[in-house]
């Protein structure tokens, strides 16, 4: 029979290195700019008065 080999009772943990304080801080970057919103705004007013136009129509052939 060939014998285990011998487990120790007590593991001890290992001590990690760690780094010093503000090594590993980078200030984040600001977010990139937005552009205008001019263009969604114009489609949204196109499409307000084309609903608004056909439902005029609508009601008005009643």
């Amino acid at each position: 029979m060939v014998p285990l080999a011998e487990v120790p009772d007590v593991v001890t943990p290992t001590v990690e290195e760690t780094p010093a304080i503000g090594t590993s801080f980078r200030r984040p970057e600001p977010p990139a700019r937005r552009g205008s919103p001019l263009g969604s705004v114009l489609l949204t007013v196109v499409v307000v008065t084309a609903i608004t136009s056909a439902t005029a129509v609508a009601f008005r052939a009643r």
